[in-house]
């Protein structure tokens, strides 16, 4: 008896797991290449049930449905997978399972990658009739490291070049893009990151020798799925009159099903190596070139990186935390950033989207003068015979930048009826920055009495609207339409103030306060709308003939006010 009673427990306690295997449909197979080659982390789902699953290590899957539900329905069955054509098959679910296997064709010319080519118009790349240049971020940052974003678009795109110009870590870059307008504004190209339209200025402030730091510097080039510009006029059309210089679309990650059963995938980073002296100076054109090479120094990257991506049938969700550390070749000269990100996509039903990115970014970045300073460190060793400033003075000198921000954006997509879908998003970009450039009581500068403390601070707000309409038609077995009406909306508030002092009493106590002589000191406010309505109607014939009809008018205005003190 005593053995009949453990053996008992043991079927009562299998029981509702019997029963449970017994109501469970499941779908299953394996996703493999031509070659027979396991394809790992395919997505396969089902979008009547807004469920799916992942292939494993061994490019298999497993769907589960309740049987109650499934039995007796017809579905379609998708798979897609980076880098090779999407499949579809049609499928009577009776029975307790299915097997069903995909082979999928490699996509060579990448035909079925979506670009975003307007600002509601998306279209496969085979028949996008703009010209678009396209970077694949994420690929590229799987088998390298990349110091931000100018280093990684330079040289991957034709017709488009990134300059830095500074050598600064955290410095600012410029675009310059063959084909566009060049005749707006700072002839810099519009950025937008996930629909947000970010301001891409170079801070200088208090200068250190004319070289600024760029907001740019926040991104985590690790977050980033891919990045497209568009050049040519089209992107006027499409942007307005911002975009003639050319329009740069950055979108970063979301979220993917894990391999096989499990609904999550973690990932881990870590980078570490030296910013280096390229250029070495020599005597034979440099009396000082060894004081002068002595300078440099070896500056310290590390960088740790960490991302969560997963979901279910109806929720994805991408999470990744980054902590970058880099010194640059010159003392006083470093960036430690620090950023958060969280994108989330929820289909609560077949015809319904929600899509939600947010971002916060501590970055703290420190700024040596430079050579085109009186107070730089090649101007007082190349320059030596001249004596301008000592050393221990150069080097006691802190220029101190310390930039928080949040980008945010949120997005409806909802299809009421086949060929129509509504868009609906608001984003914002709030960067807030801080200077502080101190120059200590205890150094000997030539233009400076005692020490003097300079703060400057600058809060930029920015928030994007888009709301448009979209509605794709056939007009002949052949001939194809497409026609767009919205509306973009751009709201930006900046303010800026600054002060100086300096003749400080003690060189523990450098409170601005306690200044005994103000500089200068002013505050700034500017508030600019900008506005677009749009209509785009697109037309294809059999594929390989395009017409594009497209109207826009932009409203614009600004208020500023400078306050005097």
């Amino acid at each position: 008896m005593k053995k009949k009673i453990p053996l008992l427990l043991l079927l009562i306690f299998m029981l509702p797991f019997g029963l449970m295997a017994q109501n469970t449909f499941r779908i299953m197979g394996t996703v493999t290449d031509t070659y027979g080659e396991p394809l790992i982390g395919a997505n396969v789902y089902i979008p009547a049930f807004n469920t799916g699953a992942a292939t494993d290590m061994a490019g298999k899957y497993v769907i589960e449905l309740s049987k109650d539900v499934a039995q007796g329905q017809q579905v379609v069955l998708n798979v897609t997978y980076v880098g090779y054509k999407s499949q579809s098959v049609t499928l009577t679910l009776t029975g307790n399972s299915i097997q069903q296997d995909f082979e999928l064709e490699e996509d060579v010319f990448e035909s079925e990658t979506v670009v975003v080519t307007g600002i509601a118009s998306k279209t496969s790349k085979s028949v996008a009739e703009v010209a678009v240049s396209r970077v694949p971020a994420a690929q590229l940052a799987e088998i390298q490291s990349y110091q931000g974003l100018s280093q990684l678009v330079s040289g991957k795109i034709s017709g488009v070049q990134v300059a830095p110009s500074s050598g600064n870590v955290g410095g600012g870059f410029r675009f310059f893009v063959r084909g566009g307008g060049g005749l707006n504004g700072d002839e810099q190209p519009v950025i937008y990151i996930d629909g947000i339209r970010v301001e891409d200025a170079e801070i200088e402030g208090y200068g250190v020798g004319g070289q600024g730091s760029s907001i740019l510097a926040n991104l985590n080039v690790q977050d980033i799925e891919n990045i497209e510009v568009l050049k040519g006029p089209a992107a006027a059309a499409m942007y307005g009159t911002d975009g003639s210089n050319g329009v740069v679309l950055i979108t970063t990650k979301s979220g993917k099903l894990g391999a096989g059963l499990r609904p999550y995938s973690v990932s881990y980073k870590y980078d570490y190596g030296y910013n280096t002296q390229a250029y070495k100076f020599k005597k034979d054109r440099f009396e000082s070139a060894d004081g002068a090479n002595g300078i440099y120094q070896d500056g310290l990257i590390r960088n740790h990186y960490v991302n969560f991506s997963g979901g279910t049938g109806i929720l994805r969700y991408y999470a990744s935390y980054e902590n970058r550390l880099e010194n640059g070749i010159l003392p006083n000269s470093s960036m430690d950033r620090s950023s958060v990100r969280l994108n989330l996509s929820a289909y609560p039903t077949e015809n319904l989207t929600f899509q939600f990115t947010s971002a916060f970014i501590f970055n703290n970045i420190q700024r040596p003068n430079n050579d085109n300073n009186i107070y730089g460190w090649l101007g007082n060793t190349l320059l030596r015979l001249w004596y301008f400033t000592d050393s221990a003075s150069v080097a006691g000198i802190k220029d101190l930048n310390k930039n928080n921000q949040y980008l945010g954006s949120f997005k409806i997509t909802w299809k009421p009826i086949e060929e129509l879908e509504l868009n609906a998003g608001v984003g914002i970009d709030d960067n807030d920055w801080r200077q502080d450039q101190i120059f200590p009581v205890t150094g000997r500068y030539s233009t400076i009495n005692k020490g003097q403390k300079s703060i400057y601070n600058r809060h930029n707000r920015q928030y994007t609207y888009d709301l448009n309409a979209r509605y794709n038609y056939d007009i002949t077995k052949d001939l194809r339409g497409s026609s767009v009406i919205g509306t973009q909306i751009l709201d930006r508030k900046l303010t800026t103030s600054f002060m100086s002092a300096e003749n400080f009493g003690s060189q523990f106590i450098m409170n601005i306060g306690s200044g005994l002589t103000i500089n200068e000191y002013d505050e700034g406010f500017s508030h600019t709308r900008q506005a677009g309505i749009y209509l785009d109607n697109n037309f294809s014939y059999k594929d390989q003939y395009f017409l594009t009809l497209a109207i826009r008018r932009d409203y614009a205005s600004t208020i500023e006010k400078t306050l005097l003190l």
